[in-house]
């Protein structure tokens, strides 16, 4: 591809060219990034263009930000830095219509198919310290329609859906601001759904054990008044609470086909 500008005294030493290649809809995450520009949402790469299907030009922040190590953990700092940045989102865009829905065939297919892929490897490995819990992951796949219906009910937001270490970058300079990068999988959703993904994918078991129930008070209490008054903190926590069968069924892919590649969990 060619770059061309339209003020040289503006060009770019580097850009970020994302090529839209193994998503259902491609065009998904340059919708995203125009809502998130609109809103002047802070937490993201600036979206210098799109082009082709779907494909993104986006800021290069390699200089200037990093992302986690494997070996280190996430400080409490961080971590809060994150929780906030989530509230934040997720307020700016409650109940916003504009947010694309996901199609739920979508999650009930992924069901089923990882299912069908790793459980056997997945109850053979892990049977004896499973025990009664087995039958919850069986729920959840018997009832892969009733579980991804929920994901989609209200009151929903825009969510990430896939907030790991490797899609959130940290200044280099120590100021613990996240930037979220990868939107591909974003859309409507229950307003937890990513807060429950990062507290339980990507806290150690001792920070989830010390701090979950703080930091999903904390997430509630970031939320604006008006959002507080319909959506009670019950109802988050129990939002938060069904939104956990999105971590079972990664759990359960981690040890299938498609991770055989990556060290055993």
């Amino acid at each position: 591809m060619e770059i061309n500008y339209a003020d040289q005294e503006s060009e770019l030493k580097s850009v970020i060219v994302k090529f839209q290649v193994n998503c259902s809809d491609k065009k998904r995450e340059s919708v995203i990034y125009r809502l998130l520009e609109e809103g002047k949402v802070p937490y993201m790469p600036r979206l210098y263009g799109e082009f082709g299907d779907g494909n993104l030009v986006l800021e290069d922040l390699s200089l200037t930000h990093s992302v986690i190590g494997k070996n280190q953990e996430l400080t409490i700092k961080q971590i809060r830095n994150v929780i906030a940045m989530l509230a934040d989102i997720n307020s700016r865009f409650y109940g916003d219509f504009r947010v694309p829905k996901n199609d739920v065939s979508h999650f009930v297919n992924s069901i089923d198919i990882n299912m069908v892929e790793s459980w056997d490897i997945y109850i053979n490995r892990y049977q004896g310290q499973l025990g009664e819990a087995a039958a919850d992951f069986e729920w959840m796949w018997k009832n892969r329609e009733i579980v991804s219906r929920y994901y989609n009910s209200g009151p929903a937001t825009l969510i990430h859906g896939d907030v790991n270490r490797g899609n959130l970058l940290f200044p280099n300079d120590g100021s613990d601001n996240p930037i979220l990068i990868d939107w591909q999988l974003s859309g409507q959703k229950v307003l937890p759904f990513d807060l429950l993904y990062f507290i339980v994918q990507r806290l150690t078991v001792e920070q989830r054990r010390e701090h979950e129930n703080e930091l999903i008070k904390e997430y509630y209490k970031l939320l604006p008044n008006h959002i507080r008054a319909e959506y009670s903190l019950d109802h988050l926590m129990l939002d938060y609470r069904a939104c956990i069968t999105r971590t079972m069924l990664s759990s359960v892919t981690g040890v299938g086909p498609k991770c055989s590649n990556r060290p055993s969990i």
